[in-house]
């Protein structure tokens, strides 16, 4: 033992020395050669490259020197430096001498001898060597000196040195060792002592050398004794275990070290080992992650339940307290619960609702804690109880303009948030918003029952219950009519105004009559009739004024508050106060009569009621009578002679009496007469016309005559007839002409009296001699000639026309004379081909009217047919391609009718057209103006094409288009989508050598075959060989697509070992259409957990200095595998950029896997900003995630850079807030369109110029935001806008039928450039349209709001509970209005609906048994039946309370039950509670049918077991029948199933389904086909009891052989022809297969069936039945080829 200690000591100690080893150095250059007798005199005569101890059996050429030549001969070289640090020099020579030759050798250093040795005479050759054993100094001047020469005795001998050189022995140090380094500290308070330990592993330290080592640290990498840390510790050590260590003091500040150690042995280190420790001097970093919930400050706690829960995330092992005081933790005495990172501080000190501030401090696990001045201080606001807004409204009837004040209140809030409402329903939502003593005005534009909804939210979110007031606004006094009671009366008489009035309030009415309109509620502004004051019909009595005059009364309705009807009434009526005036006739006054008869007549001024004379003073008063309507009349034939005073008294109907006196005459029958009567034509007037040959002549006379006549034409004298004494008349036919009439009348005494009058009779209308118009164009004036004549005399004529269809008369135009004629225009504005008709009115002096002439007027067509709309189809470039039929389609607009529509088209290499006539669509209507589309087609080849319109009317006229010019050729294009993500997250946990990434689609839509290279590169070496196309293994392969077909791969990534890291890798596809480079990344995660991605979505990659309100979007997407917590994202912005709204931190909080959060700032530039290239950057962090970050630069230019927001105008529609920080403003947008599901619509964005002087050009437009297959714009944009030039650009979209409620933002932004004249300057335009897709559209939703309104207000009108259909309603109504959701409005209108098919159906079947109870004779009560009488009018509760019931209690429960149930509003509880009362009610009059059977039981026994032996037979035939054909029916739905699946793959790899979609319509193909793969098998198993064995095995043999040719169709579409892909060719032959097994399994069913028939079921056991079900299983397995486990 003691041995094998000492051997140990020996090897470490011989390590201690380090290695030996040796460098030789050759003589390289000349000092001195004296030494002569040899071949050559330098030094490479002794450098023969040979080591002792070999001999030197080779040497030809030495250094030679005679015995002879004496001490003084030196021969001396160099050697090259020595650069080894020696432990000693050896100058080996190899050398011989001669007999009578000695000589020395010496090594020598800078000319000092060393070492030596002498060689004496007759030295055989052999090695010869000294030594210098301890070399120091300089070892760059060794040399070798040969000298000493001398000759002994003997004679002349020489002494040879063959070779010499330095053999140098030293020792090479070894270096020390240390594998690593640690600290008993990784995270230290700051200040304090951390000691790193460099012996922490065996054997961590140590050198072989045995040296003495001595540790140095350092924050640099290369630590030495005058760069070290280490102010303590064992940092040196000499033995062996090393145990070294060094401390020193921390940094006070908090920040992670990186400290760097390393061994020294006194002549070299070992390498350097690092360790990373943090200096932690802070208490930890405490945000507020909720206060009761609320995440979001001011924080509110809105629970009664005395305790606030505070959340806080600060760091790992910590501790923390509360309290009410601002304290350091130590002096907190309140614990918090802590949860890895979150504490919980449950406060439970706070009772009164108010702001309240408690404080919360921490401690970390170095002792770092809070103290008063850095701890955290949350203040929140206990607030539990809901605002109490109220308002002053009274209850009452309430005059316009009434003003409802709503004033605020809540225990915290100062100033809750106040939300209003008005409707005359009371179902609308409040969303006006009021503020406290905010006034609501009800004005005369709400008079009735108006209902003012409102409540308050305070910022805590407590919500007041809804407040509904009543205010009843006036409705106006209705004043329907007024009406006096005469229209004339009697001066100072009663006039009695009735009103029919009325009034909706029920207030009094109060009715004022005035003389004039100035009315007030007060009176009357002038003279008043009079006033009444009453409910309803208002009457009122004023005595009439005593004049004779026409009066004007005005009626006004006021009702109690003052305000006046609508309408007024108004009448008039007339006084009469004056006297009759009566005007003597005959006989005259003073006048003497000859004869004793008088006839006395007067005439008064208005009609009277009755009138008398009297010739004696009024003793005998006479009646006179009434002959004309004011002239009265008498004739007495006995007055004695005399003379008579007479007195005549009229009597109007109003009681005023008139007095005619003074006139008097004399009957003196002894006197002749010699006064011719005087006579008056009462018929005809002088010169009138009369249309008819029978005219009537009437005159009177002013005394009584004894004959009268006439002359017409001065021909025959022919009598009149008289009447009385004093008129005369006849009756005579003229002829057409006029008539010179005198009249003649002859009295008593002969004398004779005349009158002439002339009267014009017509009896022919005018006569027409020429009526014609001219035939004209459609653009030219129409001219009509007129020639009329007419005996008596022409008035005026007019012309109508039916130009328009319908007839049109012109004005009349003055035509006299007896005979006429000129001409009259129709305006070209008033006709059209083909023509039209004209009449003419001719009219002479008597009203005659000739309206018997027409005219047909032919109108030509000369006007040109118009061509609109001129489009065809293909209209693109790539779409233009040879033998694709071209469809060309025009609009064209003809007054009259179109002859022929030809499409012209021919190449340009050709020289003609080539003509096709184009079909139209519909008929034109002529004579009118028609607009149809025509078409037509062609079929180009290759080359150039040229191709127009020509359209001619059938009056020749005719247009032709302009030319359009379209290139037909093969076009090459490709459409490339892709399903991969742009960033592929994968745990450790999910590596396998081959995840798929995602599927690459590569259609070739050009006209022909196109080759595509698939390569995958990555600028990261670790995955570039671990990408693969298609699981191939290879980064590269070639495809090739025919026109119209896809290829489909996959790209997939062997994950297994890759580290964790973000790798980026492009996916480049190269073809004959050009390079597509799709850049993506995968993710490596250690562990489920998220990962962050940051990106910068908008910003503006050019600004100008000062410009200002730059939106920028930052956005981060949670990639990883869980949801990220305590999400920040940041904004950096360069020096120049400042904030002007937003926040450059926002606080996301929690983001879920998928989602990302926005923080959107907007910026602006310094006017003074020098910098011309700038960058911005956003970063992402969350709680124990990895950092992530984006950045963009920003060129920044002069001023005169255009980049603007378009801002949209007012009525744009509002927005919602979206994305942004804290502080950032909604987002406007410049359209909001709704879109349904499975619809299209369209809408315009407008690009426009409104710079002068400026024109914008090179216009491009990127719209994103949607779906790219579901928007469509027109390719044409102008290139250039002028200014004040707009350009409407159509954007059509639609939506995917599976889509949902959605909304989203589309960015719309223009691009181009603004040429200002002296150079151009870049221009930006953004607008920001809003897409909401709707799954009903707005009409639907309120068509069925209107429809569920109208169902409420009949219940109610009806009494029935609706209180909740009004919650319905008010729900609809807001997601109507405020929600703007439409389906989520129209459920909920469905939904009352549906109640009120409940109520019907419950109150039908109540109000049947109620009444059937109650007189179950008379309602004819038999089994379940129940008939009625007329019910309608009955209220359900009524028919409950009736006296009696024919029914017993039970039956009485369940409909008192329905009852209750349905005046709550619980009316499906109340159907079906009716209907148990209606089974129980049938059950219980079963004793009716029981005595029909007793009567009627043998026939009924016959009919059933005759109907059930029929029924039997005919039911199995038809079950056979339709079992079988719905088994076929289920195998081709089946197939379509499958291929519906194979259809839905296709899209979903040619990216026209997204995977959700796909993923939905997968899984309903599924599920179909597994139902009706369970169908069939049950209709197997039903025919196998139906049908005989022989039936079946027919059945199933055709089946079997359609599926066995289907198999066959299938492999040769996928094996020979390629018809069909690998999975359809699965898919199918899956499903055909499956059939197989089934066809073999019922085949398997029946032969064992059929063999166990012959079995005795009398003998059968159980033991039997086992044995049957074996066999049975053992035979189904050996069909289906199925091997026992």
């Amino acid at each position: 033992m003691k041995k094998l200690f000492l051997i140990v000591i020996f090897g470490i100690f011989l390590i201690g020395l380090g290695s030996a080893t040796s460098s030789f150095y050759d003589p390289t250059s000349d000092v001195t050669a004296v030494w002569d007798e040899g071949t050559g005199l330098t030094f490479a005569e002794i450098d023969e490259g040979i080591r002792q101890p070999t001999a030197n059996a080779t040497i030809t050429v030495d250094n030679v020197a005679d015995s002879t030549q004496g001490p003084d001969g030196v021969s001396e070289f160099n050697f090259d430096t020595v650069t080894e640090t020696p432990n000693n020099i050896t100058l080996w020579v190899y050398t011989e001498t001669g007999s009578s030759c000695n000589y020395n050798f010496l090594l020598q250093q800078a000319g000092a001898t060393r070492c030596s040795q002498s060689i004496t005479s007759a030295t055989a050759a052999g090695w010869q060597s000294c030594t210098w054993a301890t070399p120091t100094g300089d070892y760059s001047t060794m040399t070798i000196e040969l000298s000493q020469v001398t000759k002994g005795g003997g004679g002349h001998t020489v002494c040879t040195v063959h070779e010499a050189y330095l053999e140098v022995d030293y020792t090479v140090n070894n270096a020390p060792n240390m594998s690593n380094v640690t600290a008993d500290f990784v995270t230290i308070q700051g200040g304090d002592t951390i000691t790193f330990y460099a012996n922490t592993t065996s054997n961590g330290v140590n050198d072989t050398d045995v040296d003495s080592l001595t540790l140095y640290c350092d924050t640099t990498n290369t630590p030495t004794a005058a760069n070290t840390d280490c102010t303590g510790g064992t940092t040196t050590d000499a033995t062996y275990p090393y145990a070294l260590s060094c401390a020193f003091a921390t940094a006070q500040t908090d920040q992670t070290n990186l400290e760097y150690c390393r061994v020294y042995d006194g002549i070299d280190y070992s390498p350097v080992s690092n360790f990373t420790y943090t200096t932690d001097s802070t208490a930890p970093t405490l945000t507020v992650d909720s206060v009761a919930g609320d995440s979001v400050a001011s924080y509110y706690d809105t629970a009664n339940n005395g305790a606030t829960m505070i959340n806080i995330s600060g760091e790992s092992n910590m501790a923390c307290r509360w309290s009410s005081s601002d304290l350091s933790y130590s002096s907190m005495s309140n614990a918090c619960v802590i949860d890895g990172t979150v504490a919980s501080c449950n406060v439970t000190d706070v009772a009164t609702e108010d702001l309240t501030t408690r404080y919360l401090a921490c401690q970390d696990n170095l002792t770092n804690e809070h103290n008063a001045t850095n701890n955290l201080d949350v203040s929140f606001f206990l607030d539990y109880t809901a605002p109490t807004t109220s308002d002053n409204s009274v209850v009452g009837v309430q005059a316009p303009n009434y003003t409802v004040t709503l004033t605020e209140f809540d225990n915290v809030d100062a100033d809750p948030t106040t939300l209003y409402c008005t409707d005359i329903l009371g179902v609308c939502i409040p969303s006006i918003s009021i503020d406290n003593l905010g006034t609501i005005i009800f004005t005369s534009l709400n008079r009735g029952i108006n209902y003012l909804r409102y409540n308050s939210t305070d910022d805590a979110g407590n919500i007041q219950t809804m407040q509904n007031k009543t205010i009843n606004i006036n409705q106006l006094p209705v004043l329907t009519s007024a009406t006096d009671n005469a229209t004339t009366i009697g001066g100072g008489e009663f006039v009695n105004i009735t009103s029919v009035s009325s009034d909706s309030d029920s207030q009094d009415l109060t009715l004022w009559v005035c003389d004039s309109t100035s009315v007030t509620s007060s009176g009357c502004g002038g003279t008043e009739y009079c006033n009444a004051t009453g409910s309803d019909n208002v009457t009122c009595l004023f005595t009439a004024e005593s004049d004779s005059a026409a009066h004007t009364w005005y009626a006004f309705l006021y009702d109690t508050l003052g305000e006046m009807s609508v309408a007024n009434a108004t009448g008039t009526y007339t006084t009469d106060s004056t006297s009759p005036i009566i005007t003597l006739v005959s006989p005259t006054n003073a006048s003497t009569i000859t004869q004793s008869s008088v006839t006395f007549t007067v005439s008064v001024d208005e009609a009277l009621s009755t009138a008398w004379y009297s010739l004696d003073g009024g003793t005998t008063n006479v009646t006179m009578t009434n002959t004309t309507l004011l002239s009265y009349t008498h004739t007495n034939t006995s007055i004695a002679d005399g003379t008579y005073n007479m007195i005549f008294w009229a009597n109007d109907s109003y009681g005023n009496l008139g007095i005619l006196e003074g006139n008097s005459f004399t009957i003196d029958t002894a006197v002749s007469d010699t006064t011719a009567p005087t006579i008056t034509v009462q018929s005809p007037s002088n010169n009138s016309y009369d249309i008819d040959e029978s005219v009537l002549l009437n005159i009177t006379m002013d005394e009584n005559i004894t004959w009268a006549g006439y002359t017409n034409n001065s021909g025959t004298l022919t009598n009149l007839g008289n009447t009385s004494m004093t008129s005369w008349n006849a009756t005579v036919i003229f002829v057409e002409g006029q008539h010179d009439i005198i009249f003649y009348a002859n009295d008593s005494s002969s004398n004779q009296g005349n009158e002439s009058v002339i009267v014009y009779v017509d009896l022919n209308n005018a006569a027409v001699s020429n009526f014609s118009c001219t035939d004209v164009n459609d653009s030219v004036d129409v001219v009509c000639t007129i020639e009329a004549s007419d005996s008596i005399g022409l008035s005026s004529f007019k012309v109508g026309q039916n130009s328009t269809g319908t007839w049109v008369n012109s004005s009349l135009v003055s035509f006299t004379g007896t005979s006429n004629s000129t001409t009259y225009t129709l305006g070209s504005g008033n006709h059209s081909p083909l023509g039209f008709s004209a009449q003419l009115y001719v009219y002479d002096l008597s009203g005659r009217v000739n309206d018997t002439e027409t005219e047909s007027i032919i109108i030509s067509d000369d006007t040109t047919p118009v061509i609109n709309n001129f489009t065809y189809i293909p209209n693109v470039t790539s779409d233009l391609d040879p033998n694709v039929t071209i469809n060309v389609n025009a609009t064209i607009t003809e007054d009259y009718n179109i002859s022929s529509v030809n499409l012209m088209y021919w190449n340009t290499s050709s020289s003609s057209w080539t003509f096709v006539t184009m079909n139209n669509n519909s008929a034109l209507t002529v004579g009118a103006e028609s607009t149809v589309v025509y078409n037509a087609s062609f079929t180009p080849e290759n080359g150039t094409w040229i191709f127009r319109i020509n359209a001619t009317d059938f009056a020749g006229n005719a247009i032709t288009s302009a030319n359009t010019t379209v290139v037909v050729e093969n076009d090459t294009s490709e459409d490339i989508t892709t399903t991969i993500s742009d960033v592929e997250s994968v745990t450790y946990a999910q590596r396998t050598n081959n995840n798929s990434l995602g599927f690459l689609t590569m259609n070739n839509t050009g006209d022909g075959t196109i080759g595509f290279n698939v390569s995958l590169t990555s600028s990261s070496a670790n995955i570039q060989n671990r990408l693969s196309v298609n699981y191939t293994d290879a980064q590269t392969q070639n495809y090739t697509a025919a026109s119209g077909a896809d290829v489909n791969i996959t790209i997939d990534v062997n994950t297994t070992g890759l580290t964790t890291g973000l790798y980026d890798y492009n996916i480049t596809i190269l073809s004959d259409v050009g390079t597509t480079v799709l850049e993506k990344q995968l993710n490596i995660q250690t562990a489920v957990g998220p990962y962050l991605v940051t990106s910068i979505d908008t910003y503006s990659s050019s600004v100008t200095r000062g410009q200002t309100g730059i939106e920028l979007v930052a956005s981060v997407t949670n990639l990883g595998t869980s949801d990220a917590t305590g999400t920040y994202l940041n904004w950096t912005l360069p020096s120049g950029f400042s904030l002007a709204s937003g926040s450059l931190t926002r606080n996301l909080g929690a983001i879920a896997i998928g989602v990302s959060g926005t923080n959107t700032i907007t910026i602006d530039v310094s006017n003074s900003i020098t910098d011309s290239l700038v960058n911005i950057s956003a970063s992402a962090s969350a709680s124990g995630v990895n950092a992530s970050s984006a950045m963009k630069n920003i060129s920044i230019s002069d001023p005169l850079t255009i980049t603007i927001t378009t801002t949209p105008s007012s009525g744009g529609g509002g927005g919602s807030s979206v994305g942004g920080g804290a502080g950032g403003g909604s987002k406007v947008y410049h359209k909001i369109i709704d879109v349904v599901r499975g619809e299209e619509t369209y809408f315009e964005i407008e690009l426009t110029n409104p710079y002068p002087n400026s024109t914008l050009k090179d216009l491009e437009v990127e719209l994103t935001g949607f779906l790219s297959q579901y928007i469509s714009y027109e390719k044409y944009i102008p290139k250039s806008l002028q200014p004040g030039e707009s350009f409407n650009l159509r954007v059509n979209l639609s939506a995917p039928s599976y889509k949902s409620y959605e909304e989203h933002d589309l960015l719309v932004k223009i691009i181009g450039n603004l040429d200002k004249g002296i150079r151009d300057f870049p221009y930006q335009e953004i607008q920001n349209i809003k897409l909401i897709v709707q799954e009903v559209s707005k009409k639907q939703a309120e068509d069925k709001l209107s429809e569920a309104a109208r169902v409420i207000l009949e219940m109610q009108k009806r009494g029935l509970y609706t209180e909740k259909l009004s919650e319905l309603l008010q729900n609809a109504n807001y997601s109507l209005i405020n929600e703007v959701i439409y389906k989520k409005s129209y459920d909920f209108s469905e939904e009352i609906l549906s109640v009120k098919e409940d109520v019907d159906e419950a109150e039908d079947l109540l109000k049947r048994i109620l009444i059937s109870l109650g007189n179950p004779k008379e309602s004819g009560l038999l089994v379940g039946k129940v008939i009625s009488k007329n019910y309608e009018d009955i209220s359900v509760q009524d028919l409950l309370t009736l006296d009696s019931f024919f029914a017993t209690s039970e039956i009485i429960d369940l409909l008192e039950l329905s009852v209750i149930a349905f005046e709550r509003g619980g009316y499906e509880t109340a159907f079906e509670r009716a209907k148990e009362a209606r089974t129980l009610l049938v059950l219980e009059r079963k004793g009716n049918f029981l005595f029909f059977l007793y009567l009627n039981w043998q026939y009924l026994v016959i009919g059933v077991i005759t109907l059930l032996f029929l029924g039997t037979l005919f039911r199995r035939l038809y079950r056979k029948k339709s079992i079988g054909r719905r088994i076929i029916d289920i195998n081709k739905e089946e197939q379509k199933m499958h291929q519906n699946s194979i259809e839905n793959q296709r899209a979903y790899f040619k990216g026209k389904k997204d995977v959700s979609n796909y993923k939905a319509t997968d899984r309903n193909n599924q599920s179909k086909i597994v139902k009706l793969k369970k169908e069939r098998i049950n209709l197997r198993n039903k025919r196998i009891k139906l049908l005989s064995p022989r039936e079946i095995h027919n059945e199933l043999d055709n089946e079997r052989r359609e599926i066995e040719d289907e198999v066959r169709k299938i492999q040769k579409e996928y094996y020979k022809t390629r018809k069909i892909s690998e999975k359809e060719y699965d898919l199918q032959f899956e499903g055909l297969n499956e059939r197989l097994a089934e066809i073999e399994d019922e085949s398997a069913t029946i032969e064992l069936m059929n063999s166990h028939k012959k079995v005795n079921p009398k003998k059968t056991t159980k033991e039997h039945k086992k044995m049957e079900n074996h066999e049975v299983k053992k035979s189904i397995r050996k069909t289906l080829g199925v091997k026992k486990k």
